[in-house]
């Protein structure tokens, strides 16, 4: 999904234990911006160095090209370091799993079983899966739900659905976002997985932001979140 305006926030990680068993934030030193990400272009003027072809120009990135690329997108930040002391086991197995997809960066219809569309729902459930605690679609009754409202139906039914005006979200909850290019929101109809609130800021990590996995952070209250519910898997 389109990423658009919001306070951009990069931090130093500091190993602080929070209440959440996660890892608090602190803003007294700025990591280095990531190096320039250049994409090899084709001397003869084809637009990549693979041919006319945007997809398998897309395919041949390294992970940690897509890595570098990921760091530059908006409100983008390195994947932190997060205190597990607290987490359970399933949490765990998210993390790794949330670890392990980061560094690969592989592309989106990994997660989609192949079709070509947006993919942060698809990312979302495949985490999920992964971990052996499975969604189920309201509609197909497959582990994968490719929707976000249908994805949002299934948090209600399951009675895991949250008011974000209620409750602040903790690891390994679900972001569902409305808004648009239109209203200059950060997302447009998306999707991502909660690593942690800190000093107010929503940490999170998706797929399809920009078509790559990226961890992310902004204000807990920037109205131009516009989040609209969270589902909370660990309750089902």
């Amino acid at each position: 999904m389109a990423l658009g305006r919001a306070k951009v926030f990069f931090a130093a990680f500091a190993m602080l234990g929070v209440g959440s068993g996660l890892v608090a934030y602190t803003s007294d030193t700025v990591p280095p911006d990531p190096a320039p990400v250049t994409i090899p272009v084709d001397p003869n003027g084809n637009g990549n160095s693979n041919g006319n072809d945007p997809a398998q120009s897309e395919a041949s990135l390294t992970p940690l090209t897509r890595q570098q690329m990921a760091l530059q997108t908006k409100g983008a930040i390195p994947f932190p370091d997060l205190d597990t002391s607290e987490f359970s086991a399933s949490q765990l197995t998210i993390l790794e799993i949330l670890q392990t997809e980061y560094a690969a960066q592989p592309l989106g219809t990994k997660y989609s079983e192949g079709v070509e569309e947006d993919w942060c729902s698809d990312f979302v459930s495949w985490v999920y899966n992964e971990a052996d605690l499975p969604f189920t679609n309201p509609n197909s009754y497959s582990w994968r739900i490719p929707g976000i409202y249908t994805l949002e139906q299934y948090f209600v039914e399951e009675g895991v659905y949250a008011d974000p005006l209620e409750y602040v979200p903790h690891f390994g909850d679900v972001m569902l976002y409305n808004g648009s290019e239109a209203e200059g929101t950060v997302y447009e109809g998306h999707t991502n997985l909660v690593l942690g609130v800190f000093d107010g800021q929503l940490v999170t990590i998706g797929g399809n932001q920009e078509d790559l996995i990226t961890v992310t952070s902004y204000a807990w209250d920037d109205p131009l979140l516009a989040i609209r519910s969270i589902g909370r898997p660990d309750q089902r």
